[in-house]
């Protein structure tokens, strides 16, 4: 639902129809945001002075009061305001419909990622911020896509290419 590294942040389940983007918190780690949260913030931001600016600095970050929005496993999305760059290294195209995962129980890793329409993973730290996602489906699929990876083999994949 969210990363590990998300649990810190303030934090909600997402709503089905809603619009979110890929947003870097102050834990670093990349998760989704609301779209409309992070507006109310850049404005709260704007107006609020210096000792605004100092508060949040103190509160452990430029993103206090903007919730990481978590997505259950299976959820349907579409992907919107992809970067070029990401389209060519992922394979991604603007408005692809995507499923969130997991990819794994463990402990103190990220685990978040999609299943593209090609069934590649990719994980959501790897993804550029500001790509944005519509909140398709909460439910999972009936039609789960052709794997039979277990949690295990898709790690080791994973960590394989990073190492």
């Amino acid at each position: 639902m969210c990363d590990y590294s998300l649990y810190a942040q303030e934090n909600r389940l997402a709503v089905e129809g809603e619009e979110l983007v890929l947003h870097r918190f102050a834990t670093g780690s990349l998760g989704f945001a609301s779209k409309g949260d992070l507006a109310e913030l850049t404005c709260r931001q704007q107006r609020g002075g210096y000792w605004a600016a100092l508060k949040s600095w103190l509160a452990l970050g430029s993103d206090f009061g903007c919730p990481a929005v978590c997505i259950p496993p299976g959820a349907r999305l579409l992907l919107t305001e992809v970067p070029a760059a990401a389209q060519t290294r992922f394979g991604l195209r603007d408005g692809e419909p995507a499923t969130f995962i997991e990819l794994s129980e463990r402990s103190f890793a990220y685990r978040d990622a999609l299943i593209l329409w090609d069934g590649s993973r990719v994980l959501l730290q790897d993804l550029p911020e500001g790509i944005h996602v519509s909140v398709l489906d909460l439910s999972p699929s009936d039609t789960e896509p052709a794997s039979v990876e277990t949690d295990a083999e898709i790690v080791e994949a994973l960590e394989s290419e990073y190492i």
